[in-house]
Order: structure tokens, then sequence, then C-alpha cells
């Protein structure tokens, strides 16, 4: 190898690791600060925060329209050429604050009007005219973080998001204090107010961070040019993403306004309604979705791999690492489960002082796997070529979503909701998983892969359950903790023990980390 190709590989895997351990330092702080907020302000507030944050969240694709895509494919593909990335960065900003002050405008403008007839719920309207002032920030701040992103520079990102996540807890901390005596509404506005606050100073670091950078090449720089061709190129990378997106996301806003709606057709008070929803989005989905932040950064990296696989015509390895990975991805997911089932009732107690979310966490635990294995599938996929095929199915199952949550929460309740999950996610994960199987034909073994390890965590689950009964320790954070690394270290033996988790694939886990070599036979496997 040579050296340039070394240490493109070596700054890769550095990337690769600050990308993931930030993650899930965001992840886990981001679980802390809904911990911190639910308790203050109660389950009433978190329900119309998560209303209030779903609408915004459709103006914010609107705002970023794939413009982070855009800033990263024109800058890395500009080879070096300083003139070319600075006119790039030039229209990427323009397009980026084009889309984000016109999304901001419709959102002040339509606050009122969504909080009154789509939410019936006036006090959204606040919140909702507050965080529209963030939305032309975080587009230019979408376009800065591609180009950090381009240029292999991604801990300036990491930095930034890092920074971001502290203004807003200590801003939301401080000033929930004058405004949360004041009501509902207020205190929603005190958690709109301080993330806002945030996402413009996040973009003011982006900005200068941005400058500093690109004050050092200009030495380097030819004589400006317009490149007009960059138009066209911006628009034809970000637009086929953005309409994906705006359909997408339009769907699941209006999923998750219908939730509220359901609930009050089923018999609940509004407050009651909000308190059920904010339980379940507020609370129990971030614990959930926790692991989501390692198995997010890990999937990031199958695209390029299996691209590459497929242009050198490996065939068989690009079959290999899918098997591979599908079954890391179970044994991970059910170590997940395992931890959240067992330790459901620890968890509402120790996080949110709530039954109720503990019972929710233990419905929804079995869920992980599937959801996990779902978004491993799609990263394939994608590096197969086959993103209009995910495209498509994302689309359809968020459809399917809105009709499901329509029918069955007003006669069912938040449990309703609770299999519409399930249902949207086994459809969406065996059309995938169908479509993977015709393009990747690896062995699949459901007994070895699904239904033995299912049958060891049940074991486990029993025994660990036995044992926290025997020693019965006051519950904390940290007897959680421990419980946790115990139930993950049961299973794993027990996996280790009975074959399921062999020499062979733990060799090749260890392989990937760069733990230790491991050669490639001539088939293309490892």
């Amino acid at each position: 190898m040579s050296i340039v190709k070394e240490n493109r590989a070596k700054t890769f895997i550095y990337n690769s690791l600050l990308l993931t351990l930030s993650a899930v330092l965001m992840r886990a702080v981001g679980v802390g600060y809904n911990v911190y907020i639910s308790n203050r302000v109660g389950a009433e507030v978190m329900g119309l925060y998560s209303l209030v944050t779903n609408v915004w969240g459709f103006a914010l694709t609107f705002a970023t329209s794939g413009i982070n895509l855009a800033a990263t494919r024109c800058v890395a593909e500009a080879g070096g050429d300083q003139s070319e990335i600075k006119a790039a960065m030039r229209k990427c900003i323009v397009y980026s604050l084009s889309f984000g002050a016109g999304a901001a405008f419709l959102l002040l403008i339509l606050a009122r009007p969504i909080s009154a007839l789509w939410l019936n719920d006036m006090r959204a309207a606040k919140p909702l005219g507050i965080m529209a002032f963030s939305l032309p920030a975080i587009s230019i701040s979408s376009a800065l973080s591609g180009y950090f992103s381009a240029v292999r520079r991604v801990w300036k990102s990491a930095a930034v998001q890092m920074a971001e996540q502290a203004i807003k807890i200590f801003g939301v901390a401080f000033l929930l204090t004058p405004l949360m005596p004041l009501g509902v509404e207020y205190a929603c506005v005190a958690i709109a107010l301080g993330g806002t606050i945030a996402e413009v100073l996040s973009f003011a670091l982006y900005a200068l961070l941005y400058l500093i950078e690109r004050k050092k090449e200009i030495s380097n720089a030819s004589e400006f040019n317009l490149h007009p061709y960059l138009n066209k190129k911006i628009f034809s990378i970000a637009l086929p993403v953005a309409f994906s997106a705006y359909i997408r996301s339009g769907l699941t806003t209006v999923e998750h306004i219908l939730i509220p709606l359901g609930l009050r057709e089923f018999g609940l008070d509004s407050t009651a309604a909000l308190e059920s929803y904010g339980i379940l989005s507020g609370m129990v989905l971030p614990v959930v979705l926790f692991p989501y932040a390692l198995i997010h950064s890990f999937t990031g990296l199958l695209v390029p791999e299996v691209s590459g696989g497929i242009a050198a015509g490996e065939k068989k390895h690009i079959e290999y690492i899918a098997s591979r990975v599908w079954r890391l991805t179970v044994i991970f997911g059910l170590c997940g489960v395992g931890v959240l089932a067992v330790c459901s009732k620890e968890f509402g107690e120790v996080l949110y002082s709530n039954s109720e979310a503990g019972r929710f966490i233990y419905i929804l635990a079995p869920l992980m796997p599937l959801m996990y294995l779902d978004t491993v599938t799609d990263s394939l996929l994608k590096g197969m070529g086959e993103q209009v095929y995910t495209m498509n199915v994302n689309i359809a199952d968020a459809s399917l979503s809105v009709i499901l949550v329509r029918l069955l929460v007003p006669r069912f309740g938040i449990l309703g909701y609770v299999a519409v999950l399930y249902i949207a996610e086994l459809i969406n994960f065996a059309f995938s998983a169908a479509r993977l199987l015709k393009r990747c034909r690896f062995e699949f073994r459901l007994v070895k892969w699904f239904v033995f390890p299912s049958a060891l965590l049940i074991i486990t689950s029993r025994i660990c359950t036995a044992l926290f009964n025997l020693i019965n320790l006051h519950t904390s954070a940290l007897t959680l903790t421990i419980h946790g690394i115990i139930i993950i270290a049961v299973f794993v033996t027990l996996l280790t023990v009975f074959g399921v988790c062999d020499r062979e694939l733990r060799g090749w886990l260890a392989s990937s980390l760069g733990i230790k070599k491991q050669s490639r036979r001539k088939d293309g496997t490892a």
C-alpha cells in the first residue's frame, strides 16, 4: 500500500471512530437531557413539545433540502481546486439561506393556523414561532458540516455539536426557572427558546471555523471563477434527496399529529392524551433508540465498503459481509432487549420515576433487533445501488403508518400506536430483507441466527431475574448499570458456549476492528 493510501485509510478509520464515539456521547447526553426535562416539566409538556418538534421537523427538512450531501460531494469532487471549492461553498450557502429563510417565513405565518387546525392546541403557536428562527442557521450549518466532512475534518463538526448540546442544556435549565411557573405553554417556550439559541450559536461556531479554514487555503486558491455548472450540480444532487425527504417527513408529521387526536377519540381528555403521547415519544422511545447511535455510525461504513466490493466484482466478499453483519446486528439487538426487558421497571423508576414509562419500555424492547436489522439492511442495499428501492419502501412504510394510526389509535388507545410500530417495522424489514436476499444470495439460517439466540436470551433473562431478586439491591443508576453488564455478560457467554458466536465470527469482528489481521481467500471472503 502506498503512503498516500495508507494515510487515507488511517484518516478514514480515525474519522469513523471519532464519529462513532461522538454519536454515542451525544445520544447519551441527549437521553440524559430528555430525562432531566421530563422529570422537571412532566409528561404533558413533553407531549406538547413532541407535537411541536414533529411539525418543526418537517419545516427543517424543507430548510436543509439535501444541502449537506450536495456540499460534501461538490467539495470532495473538486479535487483540491480551491477556486472550485470556494465557488461551490458560496453557492451552497446561498442555497441554504434561501431554503432556510423560506422555511422560517412559512412556519412563522402558519404557526397559529397549524396549532388551531392541525394540533388543536393553540399553546403550540409560540414555541413553533420561536423555533422558526433556528431554521436558516441550521440550514447553513448543514452545508458547512458537509464541507468539513468532505475535507476530512469531522472533529470540527463533532466539537460544534457537543458545544451546541451543552449550550442547549444550560440555556433550557436557566429559562425554565422563570417560565415554567407560568404554565405548560411557557414551559414549552423555554425549551424551544433554549434550543433556538443553541442552534444560532452553533451556526456562529461553524461559520468561525469555516472562515479560519478558508483563510488558510486562500493563498493556494487560483483566480476566483464563478463555475456556473455548479448550480446545476448542486440542484441535481440536493433536490432528489430533498423531495423524497419531504414526502417521508410530511407523512411522519401527519402520523404524529393524528396520535393525540386518536387518543382523544379513544376517550381521553386533552391533558391525558398529551401525557400518554409524551410518555411514549418523549420518554420511552429515546431510551429504546439509544443504542442506535452506535448502529448508525457503523452502517455509515457499510455503504462505501459494499460499493467498493461491487465495483471490484467481489460478490462472495459482499455476501460474506452481509451474513456476518446480520448475525452481529441480531446479537447486538438481543443484548439491548435483554437489558431493557429485564430492567424495564428499574429504567422507569431511575430515569423518570414513572411506572408507565417502564411498562412501555418492556413492551417495545422486543422491537429493537428488528429496527436495527432494518437499518443495516437498508445500508447494505444502498451500497448495492438500491437507494431508490429503499426510499420507496420507507415512503410506503410511512404511508401505512399514517393509515394504521388513524384506524387503530381511536379503537385501542396508545397500545394501538405500539401495534402500529410493530406492524410497520415488520413489513418494512420484510420488503428490505427480501430485496437483499435476492441481490445477495448468502445462506440464511433462521434457527441459528434468530431462533436459538432468542431462546438463549430467554434463559439469560430467567437466570438474571432470579439472581437480581435474590440479591435485591436498592434500585439506583449504579445497580442498573451493574445489572446491564451482568445480563450482557451472561448472554454473550451462553452464545459462545453454544456456538452461536463462534471463533470464525469473533475473528472476523476482531479483524474488522483492526485488532488483528485477517487474510482474504481467493473467493473474496475473509
